[in-house]
Order: C-alpha cells, then structure tokens, then sequence
C-alpha cells in the first residue's frame, strides 16, 4: 500500500473527497477535530489515530 508522510498537516473538510479512501492513520504532530466531512468516506475501513491528538466525536 502506498504510503505518505506529512508533517504538520492539517486535515480540512477535503478530505471528505477522497471517496476511494480505506486506510487513514494520523500520528505525531497532527492534533484538533476531525472535520464532519470524514462521514462522506463510504469505503473507510480503518481510522488510526492512536498516536497523535485527534478528536473523534461519535455522531448521529
């Protein structure tokens, strides 16, 4: 699987365009919420962000 590497990355409500999307892990520097667009990613299967400062709100 491909793998990219930013440092210092903000997530903005794009990412929500990324349909094909499986796999997203954020660590280290990245922190804040997750923007309400992550819920366009029909073919997420896995969110990893064990390792950096995400808020993940459980929504209706």
């Amino acid at each position: 699987m491909p793998q990219r590497v930013y440092e210092h990355a903000t997530i903005t409500n794009k990412i929500g365009n990324m349909s094909c999307l499986r796999y997203l892990r954020l660590e280290g520097q990245i922190s804040g919420k997750l923007p309400n667009s992550i819920v366009k990613l029909k073919h997420l299967e896995t969110l990893d962000v064990k390792k950096s400062s995400v808020v993940v709100h459980a929504g209706a």
